[in-house]
């Protein structure tokens, strides 16, 4: 006989959910805390409404896969027979046999993959808005904690509607500059170009301390540059939602992420749907003097931006994610597990594929199965 598990578990507020051994924070193996016992669950009766509360209750968007294999666990298997209506809030809250009765094996465990690449962000998660304003930018906006880019350090950051963020003032330019650009500022670029969000989208921003987004932040630096030991203290999201570009109707959506413990930093490029643009573009990121820049492939070339959904250097679709605390010497672990090479030698690799049109299509071929290009 199904009951609810919160009669079998009086402190419900205790329970944790969690995917391990997957490719990012939102997907994996699933697990649950149970009298402070992490234990599997179990495939029987499971579904797709079963995982699209566990994607809800981890603030990962949608159910893309909700029987994916992300290897067998191990120990305590908690839960079977697991029945959601889809409308739950969390996985306690749905039908279960009792806390580890079931009649199955490891290699029955649960694993899914949610869609979000993208952390929260809109009304929903509090966020501040940019005024709807062609070139505009956020006023001053005071870091929680410092931010160390490249041997700086930053208390403060702008958000500016055209698609970058800047340290030390704001930026009407909707005109990118070519990275490297030898300027004298710090610019981090999620889509650089001229966008407009007084006709349709959102540019907006929030920052945490605390939360389950940073224990996100924290698994997926882990995950990203596995190398690292690292807990997230702060992380600032900015999302450009839905932005059209300047003159057209085309609808663009993308994030930036900074995330910072200890002293490290890190930056995360999460991408949606990009259109096509006939505007010069540029994604990636440039310091002072250009002593340490990064140019995605292909972002700067308006009619291979739409790839941007589905490449990576870190194994996961939609995301590029970059090391930014050392100095110009020190390059290690700066671009991520897939990509774990010094600026310098990326650099003669884009140059060398800009004179073989054959490697930079290599680069953006599409993968039909879950390994992608680096």
């Amino acid at each position: 006989m199904l009951t609810t598990l919160s009669s079998f578990f009086v402190l419900w507020w205790m329970i944790d959910v969690r995917l391990v051994n997957g490719f990012s924070f939102c997907s994996g193996r699933l697990e649950i805390l149970h009298n402070g016992i992490w234990g599997t669950v179990c495939d029987d009766q499971w579904d797709s409404l079963n995982a699209a509360v566990v994607c809800r209750q981890l603030d990962c968007g949608n159910v893309v896969e909700s029987l994916r294999v992300f290897g067998q666990g191990s120990g305590q298997i908690w839960l079977d027979e697991v029945q959601c209506i889809g409308i739950e809030t969390a996985l306690q809250n749905c039908a279960s046999s009792a806390w580890g009765v079931h009649d199955c094996g490891h290699h029955e465990d649960v694993g899914l993959l949610c869609e979000e690449v993208f952390y929260p962000f809109g009304l929903a998660a509090g966020d501040t808005n940019n005024s709807a304003s062609l070139d505009g930018s956020s006023s001053v906006i005071q870091l929680l904690s410092p931010f160390l880019f490249f041997g700086r350090t930053y208390q403060q950051i702008y958000v500016n509607n055209n698609g970058h963020l800047t340290f030390n003032q704001p930026s009407v330019q909707n005109v990118p500059d070519h990275f490297p650009s030898y300027g004298s500022q710090d610019i981090i670029a999620g889509l650089w170009t001229n966008l407009d969000n007084r006709q349709r989208g959102v540019v907006s921003y929030h920052q945490y301390t605390s939360g389950n987004v940073l224990t996100r932040a924290t698994q997926d630096i882990n995950t990203h540059f596995p190398n690292l030991t690292f807990t997230a203290s702060w992380v600032f999201v900015a999302t450009w939602d839905k932005v059209v570009y300047f003159n057209t109707s085309s609808e663009t959506s993308f994030q930036v992420v900074l995330i910072s413990g200890s002293n490290f930093s890190f930056i995360l490029m999460n991408y949606g749907d990009v259109a096509v643009t006939g505007h010069p573009v540029q994604a990636g990121y440039d310091a002072v003097y250009s002593a340490d820049y990064f140019v995605i492939p292909g972002s700067n070339k308006g009619n291979l931006i739409p790839n941007l959904r589905s490449s990576s250097n870190v194994n996961f679709p939609g995301r590029w994610a970059f090391r930014v605390d050392s100095g110009p010497k020190s390059k290690k672990d700066q671009t991520g597990a897939g990509q774990v090479r010094s600026a310098k030698q990326h650099r003669a690799e884009v140059k060398k594929s800009t004179k073989d049109k054959a490697v930079i299509s290599v680069c953006f071929r599409k993968i039909n199965k879950t390994v992608l290009f680096t």
